[in-house]
């Protein structure tokens, strides 16, 4: 049976506490494990200072407006819920004080995406933070053991899970289950968007594997109709 993600309350709020403060601080950092409430916008951590994998990113193809500004639309597919409304995504940044370090602007348009705005320095560390903060370095998730980016898009990535571990908190129903699919879904499909692809055309595919054993336990393409349900 499929589980409606309540609201994407529970993996939104430790997704936005976790990206703004923890890449650099894995050991102190607050990630909550039943919030009640919370956003489900990427905040990606505003310390982080470059990519710690040490691969260089392929350059964004957004073009830069004779502002000097750089303008990314973002789908409702990657707002983190079905009933998400640009509205929703646009009021969970203006809620969050650390986004204006790394956002010019985030408005709503009429036609239910969202246009997010970004110098081109804003655009790089965005765009750094979510690919590094992806591998769930110090999230302190014992059930995620790795996260393994097959190319440089994000568009194929493999996530190795202690399923023992997720066996204990009910294997499809656990939150560590949630994140290795919607969430890292979410980020996958926001960096390639700000990156260039056509807000329309993001996609990846999301392979569980055992970390023990490497046996494929599922695997799983995005965008789907389902992406925000708890198998």
């Amino acid at each position: 049976m499929k589980v409606k993600i309540i609201g994407t309350t529970i993996i939104a709020a430790v997704l936005i506490v976790w990206l703004v403060y923890s890449h650099n601080t894995p050991t102190s950092a607050p990630v909550p494990t039943v919030p009640s409430q919370g956003s489900s916008a990427i905040i990606p951590n505003v310390e982080s200072s470059g990519d710690s994998s040490g691969v260089t990113l392929p350059p964004s193809t957004l073009p830069i407006g004779k502002d000097g500004l750089i303008k990314a639309v973002i789908p409702q597919n990657l707002f983190g819920g079905e009933d998400k409304t640009a509205e929703d995504y646009v009021k969970e940044y203006q809620d969050e004080p650390n986004a204006t370090e790394l956002i010019t602007s985030v408005t709503s348009n009429n036609d239910g995406t969202v246009t997010m705005i970004f110098t081109p320095a804003q655009l790089e560390q965005f765009r750094e933070n979510i690919y590094n903060n992806a591998q769930f370095q110090g999230s302190n998730i014992e059930t995620i053991k790795d996260v393994r980016y097959e190319d440089d898009m994000l568009t194929k990535i493999t996530v190795s899970i202690d399923l023992n571990s997720d066996k204990q908190s009910g294997i499809g129903n656990g939150l560590e289950w949630q994140m290795s699919h919607s969430l890292l879904a979410i980020m996958a499909g926001t960096y390639q968007v700000l990156s260039g692809t056509p807000p329309d055309d993001w996609h990846t595919t999301i392979t569980i594997k055992d970390a023990d054993t490497g046996k494929v336990i599922s695997t799983t393409d995005y965008p789907n109709p389902n992406m925000y349900d708890a198998s």
